[in-house]
């Protein structure tokens, strides 16, 4: 337990500081990009975002659940590296097919540069389930973090010069390539060496097992990206810009959730024989879910105007309302990330995938109906309300789902609410009595 802790704090740490440099970078582009602009360059990583979905077909929880189960770790890093180079290529391939066919030709290069470069890291990518496993993810967050610095760095000097988009798609693929490098070096370095061997049965055990996450992931990106499309055909791409502010001020906090899902995985897994102890590993993570976002969500409510007029100026005056309303999606996007784990123990891939599907469908109607009649808002409050039924909703309709519906009420029971009181005043004697 002690090492999960430390291990979320330094993945935490990096995480958050990544996530700062990010987020008052991008927060300076779109001021002064405009949301015109912006919005252009926030459709254009819509469409990149909802490609990339192919890479859930060597998905990290399987990983994870591999190198967790299994002695060769190196047979299952030179698999997972391989499959993930196959994915890139037919990624790279639909990209430049989709790209000639449907994007504007003033726009094609910046696709091209805030696609390709990217993939070419790919196959790196199980390094970083290795040092999760590990519960050394603090060194695969500090090259995310190192990244995100160099390429936020070139992305903000060069919009300084020039507005073209695809100077800023180059530096946003920089992110990737760094991160590929960072990681690689860190491998080297604090893991032991391990012989990366093939197994063709192997990769299509991988890829049988992901399909079903992978058309999750299909139909999750629907959920989340369908707004920007909407959006950009219904409102415009001004809209786009508006609406995009909002995800970005939205999103950092989402790390929490990372954290404690990257934290908790190989501890629930490896409690398998204590049934009792997985069960509290899931009440704790929802119930430190609820209290992070409710307390955070008070006071960014109360200090959003300020925030916005700050950092991007009187152009994006709509952010505050529709920012107030947005937010609150984000505790029911903890929960269903919080149950993936739970449902990737117990193998229900299918289920995942009929939740997700009937989320989307519900997802799409509420964005059409809402957003016609209330515009921006309406696209905001149909996210909260499929989240809802993502997250928690469900579970209350599946026999299947319903006994971790048990479990997320049962963290937030009067017992367990007096057994965290109880809890923190032992923890509070304890620091002041080691400080007096």
């Amino acid at each position: 337990m002690t090492s999960a802790i430390k291990n979320s704090f330094w993945y935490l740490f990096f995480n958050l500081s990544r996530l700062v440099v990010l987020f008052l970078g991008t927060m300076w582009i779109s001021r002064v990009l405009g949301p015109e602009s912006f919005g252009q360059f926030s459709y254009l990583l819509s469409v990149i975002v909802f490609v990339s979905a192919i890479d859930s077909l060597c998905h990290e929880s399987i990983v994870k659940q591999y190198l967790t189960q299994h002695q060769d770790a190196g047979l299952i890093m030179g698999t997972a590296s391989l499959l993930n180079l196959i994915l890139a290529a037919i990624a790279v391939l639909f990209i430049l097919i989709f790209g000639f066919l449907t994007i504007p030709e003033s726009l094609l290069l910046a696709t091209f540069f805030l696609f390709i470069p990217g993939q070419l890291s790919k196959p790196i990518n199980p390094v970083a389930n290795l040092f999760d496993i590990r519960l050394l993810s603090k060194y695969s967050s500090l090259g995310l973090f190192v990244g995100a610095l160099i390429s936020i760095v070139f992305r903000v000097g060069g919009v300084s010069f020039s507005h073209d988009l695809w100077f800023q798609s180059l530096g946003y693929s920089m992110q990737t390539l760094v991160y590929a490098g960072v990681l690689y070096l860190l491998y080297r370095k604090k893991l032991e060496h391990l012989e990366w061997k093939v197994s063709l049965q192997l990769l299509r055990e991988m890829v049988k097992k992901s399909s079903p996450i992978f058309l999750s992931a299909l139909v999750y990106l629907s959920i989340s990206q369908s707004d920007i499309f909407f959006i950009r055909h219904m409102l415009g791409a001004h809209e786009v810009g508006i609406y995009s502010v909002v995800v970005k001020l939205s999103e950092p906090w989402v790390i929490v959730s990372s954290a404690l899902c990257t934290s908790y995985f190989p501890l629930i897994f490896r409690s398998a024989h204590n049934l009792k102890k997985q069960a509290d590993y899931f009440i704790r993570a929802n119930q430190i879910s609820v209290y992070f976002v409710s307390i955070l969500g008070l006071v960014l409510s109360l200090a959003i105007e300020f925030i916005v007029r700050l950092l991007l100026g009187p152009a994006y005056s709509e952010v505050s309302s529709i920012f107030r309303i947005y937010y609150w999606s984000i505790i029911f996007l903890f929960f269903a990330n919080i149950q993936h784990i739970w449902e990737v123990y117990n193998g229900l891939y299918s289920v995942s995938l009929y939740k997700t599907i009937v989320t989307c469908i519900l997802k799409i109607a509420l964005s059409f109906i809402l957003g016609r009649l209330y515009g921006l808002q309406g696209f905001a409050l149909a996210t909260v309300i499929s989240l809802f039924f993502y997250g928690v909703g469900f579970n209350f309709f599946n026999a299947t789902t319903r006994p971790y519906l048990a479990l997320q009420t049962r963290a937030f029971t009067l017992s367990e609410a007096k057994k965290n009181y109880r809890l923190f005043r032992q923890r509070a004697k304890k620091w002041l009595k080691k400080e007096y």
